[in-house]
């Protein structure tokens, strides 16, 4: 039997800093940024910010065998969130 999880980023990858954002302070610094220089309300952010914390985390416990299908256009947000998955999934193993 096939199990499918859906896992979707709701941030912008085309804006902002994206070092190290796989971890608290690099993701935490990038929700700063936002707040500074793009205005958006901070209880969004926090929302967001505890979703994609959890989105890494599911990300980084698949085991090596679950298939994963990436679905990207062609735009930089998407392109760029696609990589970053990418890289999650090297750096787990």
């Amino acid at each position: 039997m096939s199990r499918f999880l859906y896992e979707c980023f709701s941030d912008n990858f085309s804006i902002g800093p994206l070092c190290n954002i796989e971890e608290k302070k690099g993701l935490s610094l990038r929700h700063k940024w936002f707040i500074n220089h793009i205005n958006m309300d901070e209880e969004y952010l926090y929302k967001d910010q505890h979703s994609f914390n959890n989105t890494i985390l599911e990300l980084k416990d698949m085991s090596d065998q679950t298939r994963i299908m990436i679905w990207a256009c062609e735009n930089s947000d998407e392109q760029t969130a696609q990589r970053f998955v990418l890289s999650l999934r090297c750096l787990s193993r």
